[in-house]
């Protein structure tokens, strides 16, 4: 319906919501697409009840769900901090033989990494790539981000040393994330050795070198 899609696309939850109730008083029933537009503007906007509310109705009226049907309600998850919800909805979807995807992975990681959690978020990693799921930048910044969160900066920099020998490239995100973790912690020294290694990297943008130089700048001025 290009109805339901026009407001998913401006992320407008309400007339979604009045669009579902005309189609129900019309007998009109709605089909994965329509469920899976409005879970995903549900979560796009970080309303994880929303989300799962659609998607428990989506399954209720035996619309079969799909990985992006999942997909959007564990990043819905993740956004909102919610990693017991987000994992549950893996379990879920594999126990209906739906499998993850990296979209799927990197949400359930990103969980992990806003609550801190750097040895589950390592353990998602490696079903992932048990599964044979190839990891991205997204996956390797949460898995830094998990780390730094956990006080774990040697593991944090493992990732990112782990993610160039893969051949993917790190960006003024994985840098940041590492330097300002140094700096916080009073270690200039290591702060600036990430800083070089951002500047040389080519990844700075002209707002993440200007934030992590200022990073550094207090970690020397409070050594």
């Amino acid at each position: 319906c290009s109805l339901v899609h026009a407001a998913a696309k401006n992320n407008d939850t309400r007339r979604l919501e009045n669009l579902f109730e005309r189609m129900s008083e019309a007998n009109v029933e709605a089909t994965r697409p329509m469920y899976n537009a409005f879970i995903s503007t549900f979560a796009r906007r970080g309303d994880r009840d929303g989300a799962e509310k659609w998607l428990k109705q989506m399954l209720n009226t035996g619309t079969a769900a799909d990985v992006a049907s999942y997909s959007a309600v564990i990043h819905a998850c993740a956004k909102a901090g919610d990693l017991h919800h987000a994992e549950g909805w893996v379990c879920k979807m594999q126990e209906v033989g739906i499998e993850p995807n990296v979209v799927t992975y990197n949400s359930v990681i990103n969980a992990c990494a806003r609550c801190g959690e750097s040895v589950r978020a390592a353990s998602w990693f490696e079903q992932m790539e048990s599964k044979g799921v190839s990891p991205g930048l997204l996956t390797y910044n949460s898995l830094i981000n998990a780390a730094v969160k956990a006080g774990d900066r040697a593991r944090a920099e493992n990732w990112l040393t782990d993610m160039k020998r893969r051949g993917i490239e790190p960006d003024g995100v994985s840098y940041s994330t590492i330097i300002h973790a140094w700096a916080a912690a009073n270690d200039a020294p290591r702060a600036e050795h990430w800083f070089q290694e951002l500047r040389k990297s080519g990844a700075a943008t002209e707002q993440t070198n200007s934030f992590c130089y200022n990073s550094v700048c207090q970690a020397w001025a409070r050594a």
